[in-house]
């Protein structure tokens, strides 16, 4: 198998407060950050279409039963919902992304 049909990464980001994305050259998209008391959940990385997973952890958990993959409320290509309330939400997103937008 060549090396060349393996995806790689094209672009990144990270900052002070947490948040990240990875962009891959298949459109493979993962990012993440952390929500402060907030319900609503705006992507860094507008995703290709609404068909992406989530997972959360609640940032004052101390339990592995604190980490919960979601399905979330009034999912869009660049929000989500989480129902609930938290101190502070970590939160992950994989799924594709728009090469065109990207780059």
């Amino acid at each position: 198998m060549s090396s060349l049909n393996n995806p790689f990464l094209i672009k990144s980001y990270s900052d002070e407060s947490g948040n990240w994305y990875r962009v891959y050259s298949d459109g493979w998209c993962e990012q993440g950050g952390l929500s402060d008391r907030s319900n609503i959940i705006n992507l860094l990385m507008p995703m290709l279409n609404s068909n992406y997973n989530a997972i959360i952890t609640i940032s004052n958990a101390s339990t592995p039963s604190d980490v919960r993959a979601v399905n979330p409320k009034d999912k869009t290509v660049s929000s989500f919902t989480i129902v609930g309330g938290a101190i502070g939400i970590y939160w992950k997103v994989c799924g594709y992304v728009n090469l065109n937008r990207v780059l």
